[in-house]
């Protein structure tokens, strides 16, 4: 194992360690569709605590190529990601309707996973990848 590569995974735990101190309060009220934010011209959702989760239009636009007219009206934006540690690993648990297709058709994998009670979930290096992709369509929080 490199070095290199050490230190990029300590800059990410950092990195992903400090987004997580700040989103307790960082909950939408409600999520939106993609055809609802594009019609913005400041595409937002309100937060729990009165501030706003701003989107940007590229993300936005990016995500609407990929995803097709089928889910321009599904209502998962942004997409919440519940962080949860188990003693074998970290792993983000996704939370509402549609969201694991949305999810799995915009990091480009062919399946989710789920629990045993239904629930979708994935890993640190797949939201990783889908912040790189679309920064501004997540949430992350505990």
């Amino acid at each position: 194992m490199s070095n290199s590569f050490r230190t990029d995974e300590y800059i990410i735990d950092v990195w992903l360690t400090e987004r997580i101190k700040d989103i307790g309060v960082k909950i939408p009220t409600k999520r939106l569709s993609l055809r609802e934010l594009l019609s913005m011209d400041v595409p937002f959702v309100p937060l729990m605590d009165g501030n706003k989760h701003f989107f940007n239009k590229k993300d936005l636009e990016k995500a609407a190529e990929v995803l097709g007219e089928k889910f321009l009206s599904a209502e998962v934006f942004p997409i919440i990601f519940v962080s949860k540690r188990s003693e074998c690993c970290d792993f983000y648990i996704l939370r509402g309707e549609w969201v694991d297709e949305v999810f799995r058709r915009l990091v480009g994998i062919s399946s989710v996973n789920k629990m045993p009670n239904g629930q979708p979930y994935t890993y640190k290096s797949l939201v990783l990848e889908f912040i790189k992709k679309y920064p501004s369509l997540a949430i992350i929080t505990l």
